[in-house]
């Protein structure tokens, strides 16, 4: 019984002749993807909150500033 190899152009990893199953057994051990996958989440955690407070901010900061300019107006 012959192992199957994979054909270089469709090699995982840069040596030729690698077996699909070591092939495969490498790509799911590979944890770098993984890595930066999680990265990517907490960042859009990160801004998807930011936004959030600014949005809350941002009514609170436009009260205020309707408040300031409808006092100061009868007086100027």
């Amino acid at each position: 019984m012959s192992k199957v190899r994979c054909a270089s152009a469709f090699s995982i990893s840069p040596r030729k002749g690698t077996t699909v199953k070591a092939s495969l057994r490498k790509l799911i051990n590979d944890e770098k993807g993984a890595t930066a996958i999680e990265y990517a989440l907490i960042a859009t955690l990160v801004v998807v909150t930011l936004i959030g407070a600014f949005n809350l901010l941002s009514t609170d900061l436009n009260n205020t500033f309707n408040t300031v300019a409808n006092t100061v107006t009868p007086v100027i």
